[in-house]
């Protein structure tokens, strides 16, 4: 995350200039933090902030229009749930993030198209502030992590079909959303077909092996704490489902014949199909779970008190559990050296980009002992960070290098069969400089690790990287 945005501000171009599996929601988010905010932890946490305002206030509007059809109680209840799914992300994670955008702007969108599907007849006025609303969204949708948003896009689009509305305004948004997301495209030399291109070669993003992250017994190495808060979240959220799942398969007859039904039943559909697809903590997909069950309880004529007091009662828990994960850090909990539970007590740091923060003290060693090694390098020279350091690019203000993944992941941020190819980049970049946190090489190819041990020398002196130099400049 935080080095694809300081590529972005450096003109580097997603799948010419680096390879790049993240949407251009999060990556061009976080360029534009650091260029009006500056190169920052700050900018991203500022960002969110930001972002979750926008977007309560929107909401806040479009649950406003359904008082006169729904009227103040149903209206107030629809814009709780929402601003629930808007905080989640905020308290749990406190940094923008692709799944949580997905997530955010898929509840804006579905409230859009609720309210649509509610409001009969619209006056001009109305019909152009929803048409503004639903071309936003569907403009950052297009732009977001594909496993949601863009089942989000299809349902509204097909729902509001399906309701016989005007075909000229569904279409119409449609068009005006590709447009303004080509423009946002643009302005980082990134066309559509280049974006969707990023996210081809990605093996097994759509089977659902994510839904038992951590539970799974074949989950070996992944931190036991993910595995129970996965498992918590699922139990906190078993009873709304387990009643929502009931009700509706009582009347599933009738209420397929009810757009703004199926529409609230496919949201809930879509955060459970982020559950299973997202290699994340299951906290960041339960906006559109929840929020499609309370827009369930008001598309239904008949009464639904045992599901809107589970609703209730199940976020209470829910949103205590997100800032007890918010303020642990568990989103950043499991990534390098520092992450490891006998890495010792949480001192505080004081550093340019992160700021006044706390974590293990072998973090601050790492830290410093990367900028002796950066000290030491000529201007000019080229240096590779290795896995858990690509954030130190952005922090100490040097250069990223071309025509690699932006993390090494096979599969994830790369795809398996460019592999030969990330491999001869890796030699053409000519480094001078290479730097691995200490005994931590996961996942780099292992034609790198050869390149390595035959060019390089490692350098004495440090105890939680390792310091490698080329031969020739050594």
């Amino acid at each position: 995350m935080i080095d694809s945005g300081w590529r972005i501000l450096n003109g580097q171009v997603p799948g010419r200039d680096f390879v790049c599996t993240f949407p251009p929601s999060l990556y061009l988010f976080v360029a534009t933090l650091y260029k009006h905010f500056g190169v920052t932890w700050h900018s991203l946490a500022l960002g969110e902030a930001l972002f979750f305002a926008v977007f309560c206030l929107l909401g806040m509007r479009l649950a406003g229009l359904l008082r006169s059809v729904s009227g103040t109680t149903d209206a107030l209840f629809v814009f709780c749930f929402y601003f629930v799914g808007q905080t989640i992300p905020l308290i749990s994670i406190n940094l923008p993030w692709h799944s949580s955008i997905a997530e955010s702007v898929g509840c804006y969108t579905v409230l859009t198209t609720f309210v649509m599907l509610r409001r009969k007849p619209l006056s001009t006025m109305l019909r152009v502030e929803l048409f503004l609303h639903l071309v936003l969204g569907f403009t950052i949708l297009i732009l977001s992590k594909p496993n949601t948003a863009y089942p989000v896009l299809c349902v509204c689009i097909t729902i509001l079909l399906l309701d016989r509305c005007s075909r000229m305004f569904v279409w119409g948004s449609l068009l005006v959303a590709l447009a303004g997301a080509s423009a946002i495209l643009a302005t980082a030399h990134i066309s559509l077909l280049g974006m969707l291109a990023g996210y081809s070669g990605l093996q097994g993003r759509l089977i659902p092996h994510p839904l038992v992250y951590g539970i799974g017994l074949e989950d070996v190495g992944v931190p036991p704490v993910i595995g129970l808060s996965n498992f918590c979240v699922y139990a906190i959220i078993a009873p709304v489902f387990t009643a929502f799942a009931v009700q509706w398969w009582r009347r599933r007859s009738d209420l397929r014949k009810r757009p703004d039904a199926l529409l609230a039943f496919m949201a809930c559909a879509i955060g459970i199909l982020g559950m299973a697809t997202n290699f994340d903590l299951k906290l960041i997909d339960t906006p559109l779970f929840l929020f499609g069950i309370a827009l369930f309880t008001i598309s239904d004529p008949e009464p639904h008190g045992l599901i809107r007091s589970r609703l209730i009662w199940t976020v209470v828990p829910l949103v205590y559990f997100c800032l007890l994960n918010g303020v642990a850090r568990q989103r950043v909990q499991s990534i390098g050296l520092w992450a490891d539970d006998d890495c010792g007590p949480r001192v505080v740091m004081h550093d340019s980009f992160f700021g006044t923060f706390h974590n293990c003290a072998v973090f601050g060693s790492v830290m410093h002992e990367a900028d002796r090694a950066v000290a030491t390098v000529p201007e000019g020279q080229h240096i590779f960070f290795g896995p858990s350091l690509e954030f130190l690019y952005a922090r100490d203000h040097i250069q990223s290098p071309l025509h690699l993944p932006l993390w090494w992941h096979p599969g994830t941020s790369y795809p398996v069969s460019h592999t030969n190819e990330i491999v001869h980049a890796w030699s053409e970049d000519h480094f001078d400089t290479v730097i691995f946190v200490h005994n931590l090489l996961v996942n780099i190819p292992p034609a790198i690790l050869d390149q390595v041990r035959e060019n390089y020398v490692q350098l004495p002196g440090t105890s939680t990287i390792d310091v490698y130099k080329l031969r020739d400049s050594h």
